[in-house]
């Protein structure tokens, strides 16, 4: 039965991925944490790799389609692997409490995020100035300190951050987005290449990860991003409140 469970938790971390290019990285690592009895730090070593190959799979299938702005997220991705390799290193040195507790704020910051921002629409009316762009790399090194720090791929900050100092839409942010973890939760799992790992497991949940992005990614433009927001942000309330009982 908790092997059903895992299953289905990692397809819908990956139709959540697919469908707003984040959030489902966010619950990755309590589930993980939950269902198999480990403990942060070991939860985000075996959360990285399974992320990195979701996000892999739809931004290859973004960029096969068109869809994937390569100049722009191959930029982004340099700024979150160099956060993510300065965050994995400073993970090292926290206590695995420590990290549950940032771990806990963290989605509750990203599910009131989630919820505030869930009825904001922006088309791309115009290029991005150099200051937004300069802004949008400081944050994307910022998410990918988050990313090393307590495992999570930062996509509700990516995309807000592409919307906003990127001139894009929400949706063309998206496979920016998933570019952009892959390549920074990839680099924080080397860095936690000394914390042992079931590679089984991460291929068995990567694999529904994926298929998960693959599904959420066909139905992503035909469905409401603030309907998806506000129940996902509830979600993380409860990861959250789980996270600070159980640390």
């Amino acid at each position: 039965m908790t092997a059903l469970v895992v299953l289905g938790g990692a397809l819908l971390i990956g139709a959540t991925l697919g469908l707003l290019g984040g959030g489902g990285t966010v619950l990755t690592v309590p589930l993980v944490r939950a269902l198999l009895g480990l403990d942060t730090r070991h939860a985000i070593a075996l959360s990285l790799p399974v992320v990195a190959v979701a996000a892999a799979t739809g931004s290859v299938v973004a960029w096969r389609r068109g869809l994937l702005s390569l100049g722009p997220a191959l930029q982004l991705a340099l700024a979150t692997s160099a956060g993510a390799w300065v965050g994995a290193a400073i993970a090292q040195q926290l206590a695995t409490r420590t990290q549950s507790l940032l771990l806990a704020t963290t989605l509750l910051v990203a599910a009131v995020f989630l919820w505030l921002r869930r009825h904001v629409v922006r088309s791309r009316t115009q290029e991005a100035t150099v200051r937004a762009r300069v802004l949008l790399l400081v944050t994307g090194v910022g998410v990918g300190v988050l990313t090393g720090v307590v495992g999570v791929g930062g996509g509700f900050l990516i995309v807000p951050a592409l919307v906003m100092f990127g001139g894009y839409t929400a949706l063309d942010a998206v496979p920016i987005s998933l570019f952009a973890i892959t390549f920074s939760a990839a680099t924080a799992a080397v860095g936690y290449r000394a914390v042992p790992v079931a590679w089984s497991t991460v291929a068995v949940m990567a694999a529904a990860a994926s298929s998960g992005v693959l599904a959420g990614g066909a139905i992503g433009r035909r469905l409401n991003p603030a309907h998806l927001q506000a129940v996902f942000a509830v979600v993380l309330l409860g990861a959250s409140g789980y996270i600070f009982l159980a640390r």
